[in-house]
Parts: structure tokens; sequence; C-alpha cells
């Protein structure tokens, strides 16, 4: 039941990041229209113009990873050793003590890692094809 309820959590979280993802790179193509007018005006194929955004949130992506193992190490190690305070509950009969200890399982982290990193990937694609598919005289004539 413990496994489901992480299984949901993760899932809420990856769903986040997804969104996340897709607001800042619908965000970056408007406002890099012109841009992406002139990338195309001088013959850069869409191709070319999905695989930059699609690199800009790969790099995203791996930032933000290196990020969260970072701080997550540091408030996984804190929660290893000292523990968060719950208190007394005031509950007998029950086998808790009065702080929650963490652990680490290198397996959890590697999963989360990938599949954040997918699932950033994935979320990019709409962004990267709706900056792929401008025509270059539209995009030059916008004032973004």
């Amino acid at each position: 039941m413990a496994d489901a309820y992480m299984v949901l959590l993760y899932l809420v979280v990856l769903a986040i990041t997804a969104t996340v993802v897709v607001n800042t790179l619908i965000m970056a193509v408007f406002e890099r229209t012109r841009e992406i007018g002139v990338l195309a005006a001088i013959g850069m194929r869409r191709r070319r113009i999905l695989a930059l955004f699609l690199a800009e949130s790969g790099l995203l992506a791996l930032g933000g990873i290196g990020m969260g193992l970072v701080l997550g190490g540091l408030l996984v190690a804190y929660a290893t050793h000292i523990g968060f305070y719950i208190g007394n509950m005031g509950i007998t009969g029950i086998l808790i003590g009065e702080r929650i200890y963490a652990y680490l399982t290198v397996e959890d982290t590697v999963v989360l890692s990938l599949l954040a990193l997918i699932v950033t990937l994935l979320a990019s694609l709409y962004p990267a094809m709706l900056a792929a598919r401008l025509e270059p005289v539209a995009a030059l004539r916008s004032e973004g």
C-alpha cells in the first residue's frame, strides 16, 4: 500500500514537472518568434529548429535533475541522521517513535532521475514542434 502511494506521489511530481516544462518552452517560443523566423528565413530546416528546442529542454532537464539530486541528497542526509521530529502523538499501542528517519536507495534515485529526463523531453515535443512549424514571413512580422 505504501508503494502505491509513493507511485502516486511520483506521478503528481512528474505531472507538475511536465506542466512547468511545457509552459517555460511555450513562452520561449513566443518570446523568440522573430529569431526563429530569421533562422528559418536564412535556411535553417524545421528539423534543426526542433532539435534546438529539444536540446534546450534537455539542458534544462539535466540542470534541474542535478540541482534536485544535490538538494535532495542534502535533505535525505539530514533526515537519515537527525530525522524529522513529529512529537508524541499520544497514541498508545502503536510502535512509532518521536522522529521519522529517511533512507535513500540508489534504485529510486536512478529511476526517478531517468523518468524526469524522459518526461521533460516528451513534454518539450509540443513547444518544439510549435517552433518548427512557424512560417518565416509570419514570424518576422510578429512583434514578440
